[in-house]
């Protein structure tokens, strides 16, 4: 599970450095042909970067049986913590941006 939690730290790296660049190229670059997409672009660049520092606070694994019960089970750093800790704190308004993400995702697409 670990590892899982260590792989997400590092897309959402890699998240944040892409987004910030895209970012830096659509208002330090501007082109007349960017305008109307310009602010579509920055809507999807904060959806994504909240939705990937969700899922890297709570590392959803799925769970279903075969009576349909579906289970989301967090295994990202802060389930991993004792539950006094503070961070625990973290996982229930992860979810709740986490499936936000999900779905202005859907919503902007």
């Amino acid at each position: 599970i670990l590892p899982l939690a260590i792989a997400s730290s590092v897309c959402f790296f890699i998240s944040l450095v892409l987004n910030l660049l895209l970012l830096f190229f659509l208002f330090f670059r501007p082109s007349s042909q960017l305008t109307g997409f310009k602010w579509i672009s920055v809507a999807f660049i904060i959806t994504d970067l909240l939705f990937s520092l969700a899922y890297t606070i709570i590392v959803p694994i799925w769970h279903s049986d075969s009576s349909g019960l579906t289970l989301i089970i967090p295994v990202g750093f802060p389930s991993s913590l004792h539950s006094s800790n503070v961070f625990n704190a973290l996982i229930q308004p992860a979810y709740l941006l986490w499936h936000s993400g999900m779905m202005g995702t859907s919503f902007l697409v």
